[in-house]
Protein backbone atom coordinates (compact mmCIF):
# COMPACT_ATOMS: atom_id res chain seq x y z
CA UNK A 1 0.00 0.00 0.00
CA UNK A 2 2.68 2.29 0.90
CA UNK A 3 4.10 1.90 -2.50
CA UNK A 4 1.18 2.83 -4.02
CA UNK A 5 0.81 5.89 -2.25
CA UNK A 6 4.50 6.83 -2.91
CA UNK A 7 3.45 6.32 -7.00
CA UNK A 8 0.30 8.20 -6.53
CA UNK A 9 2.11 11.32 -5.11
CA UNK A 10 5.26 11.46 -7.78
CA UNK A 11 2.41 10.63 -10.40
CA UNK A 12 0.44 13.80 -8.87
CA UNK A 13 3.95 15.99 -9.13
CA UNK A 14 4.39 15.48 -12.80
CA UNK A 15 0.92 15.27 -13.84
CA UNK A 16 0.60 18.99 -12.63
CA UNK A 17 3.64 20.24 -13.56
CA UNK A 18 3.46 19.02 -17.41
CA UNK A 19 -0.56 20.59 -17.28
CA UNK A 20 0.82 23.26 -16.01
CA UNK A 21 4.50 24.17 -16.88
CA UNK A 22 2.82 27.11 -19.00
CA UNK A 23 2.83 28.97 -15.68
CA UNK A 24 6.32 28.58 -14.53
CA UNK A 25 10.12 29.53 -15.79
CA UNK A 26 12.71 27.52 -15.63
CA UNK A 27 15.79 28.84 -13.21
CA UNK A 28 18.92 27.52 -11.66
CA UNK A 29 21.13 29.38 -8.86
CA UNK A 30 24.57 30.78 -9.81
CA UNK A 31 26.53 31.99 -6.69
CA UNK A 32 27.72 35.18 -8.55
CA UNK A 33 24.90 35.99 -10.86
CA UNK A 34 21.95 35.22 -8.76
CA UNK A 35 18.90 33.59 -10.40
CA UNK A 36 19.10 32.59 -13.69
CA UNK A 37 16.65 31.30 -15.71
CA UNK A 38 17.64 28.26 -17.99
CA UNK A 39 16.89 25.41 -20.05
CA UNK A 40 14.16 22.48 -18.66
CA UNK A 41 16.68 19.74 -18.71
CA UNK A 42 18.50 22.18 -16.40
CA UNK A 43 16.21 22.82 -13.46
CA UNK A 44 16.74 23.82 -9.96
CA UNK A 45 13.74 26.25 -9.57
CA UNK A 46 10.46 26.82 -10.75
CA UNK A 47 9.79 29.93 -10.62
CA UNK A 48 5.90 30.57 -10.64
CA UNK A 49 5.46 33.71 -13.37
CA UNK A 50 2.22 34.86 -11.16
CA UNK A 51 3.70 35.59 -8.10
CA UNK A 52 7.02 35.59 -8.82
CA UNK A 53 8.15 32.37 -6.14
CA UNK A 54 11.19 29.98 -6.66
CA UNK A 55 9.85 26.71 -6.08
CA UNK A 56 13.04 24.78 -5.38
CA UNK A 57 12.76 20.92 -6.71
CA UNK A 58 14.34 19.17 -3.81
CA UNK A 59 11.26 21.14 -1.24
CA UNK A 60 9.01 19.31 -4.04
CA UNK A 61 11.13 15.99 -4.11
CA UNK A 62 10.85 16.19 0.11
CA UNK A 63 6.86 16.47 -0.23
CA UNK A 64 5.85 12.85 1.41
CA UNK A 65 2.24 13.82 2.19
CA UNK A 66 -0.47 13.78 -0.78
CA UNK A 67 -2.37 16.20 1.14
CA UNK A 68 0.69 18.53 1.57
CA UNK A 69 0.87 18.67 -2.08
CA UNK A 70 -2.58 19.72 -2.73
CA UNK A 71 -2.54 22.07 -0.39
CA UNK A 72 0.94 23.76 -1.84
CA UNK A 73 -1.19 23.48 -5.56
CA UNK A 74 -4.19 25.21 -4.22
CA UNK A 75 -2.09 28.20 -2.54
CA UNK A 76 -0.74 28.44 -5.84
CA UNK A 77 -4.30 28.07 -8.19
CA UNK A 78 -5.02 31.30 -5.64
CA UNK A 79 -2.51 33.07 -6.81
CA UNK A 80 -3.57 32.59 -10.47
CA UNK A 81 -7.02 34.02 -9.90
CA UNK A 82 -5.15 37.11 -7.99
CA UNK A 83 -5.55 40.34 -10.24
CA UNK A 84 -1.62 41.23 -11.18
CA UNK A 85 -1.07 44.26 -9.04
CA UNK A 86 0.97 45.86 -11.63
CA UNK A 87 -1.79 45.31 -14.36
CA UNK A 88 -4.23 47.09 -11.72
CA UNK A 89 -1.85 49.90 -11.25
CA UNK A 90 -1.34 50.99 -14.72
CA UNK A 91 -5.09 50.29 -15.70
CA UNK A 92 -5.57 52.66 -12.96
CA UNK A 93 -3.45 55.60 -14.50
CA UNK A 94 -4.75 55.18 -17.81
CA UNK A 95 -7.91 55.46 -16.41
CA UNK A 96 -6.80 58.57 -14.60
CA UNK A 97 -4.72 60.38 -18.14
CA UNK A 98 -8.55 59.55 -19.81
CA UNK A 99 -10.30 61.71 -17.24
CA UNK A 100 -7.60 64.28 -18.03
CA UNK A 101 -7.68 63.89 -21.46
CA UNK A 102 -11.24 64.47 -21.71
CA UNK A 103 -11.43 67.15 -18.95
CA UNK A 104 -9.05 69.66 -21.46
Amino acid sequence: IIIFRIYKLCFAKVDYFRHNIQKYEPYKYHYKDGFIETELWDIEFFRHKKSGYYIDLRFLQSITDIEVFIKLVAELELLEEKPDQDQLVLNRLVEINNKKSEGQ
